[in-house]
């Protein structure tokens, strides 16, 4: 089977991966975007309020973060990628190993003389 390239990268195709990707970046990054939230403190002294930025369950998050998306992600895009060079290396060399054997070898002259009938 020839590679197609035409028909493997469409402009649809590639919209749909661009916002899978963004999609799954945005997923990947929720354990660390969900750390900080906006809080509201009430100063006792002079009974004033104010806001600021609290974090909450840090540790426990980093550390999930970490775990996808240093370690595993890493792995698994590494295999993808061999995966992906491996299967664009093979087929040419398979489409044409299949065009050369189903191609014939061109006659000579002589060849193309005897198969003439002399009526």
């Amino acid at each position: 089977m020839p590679l197609q390239f035409k028909l493997v990268f469409t402009k649809a195709r590639t919209v749909k991966l661009v916002l899978a990707s963004f999609v799954l970046a945005l997923s990947l990054r929720i354990p660390i975007l969900s750390v900080y939230r906006v809080a509201r403190r009430t100063d006792p002294d002079t009974n004033v309020s104010y806001v600021y930025v609290a974090k909450h369950n840090r540790e426990a998050m980093t550390r999930i973060n970490d775990v996808l998306n240093r370690n595993s992600l890493l792995y698994i895009n590494f295999n993808i990628m061999i995966a992906c060079v491996c299967i664009l290396s093979f087929k040419p060399h398979q489409a044409s190993a299949t065009r050369r054997a189903h191609s014939s070898t061109p006659a000579t002259n002589s060849e193309q003389a005897s198969e003439k009938p002399d009526n």
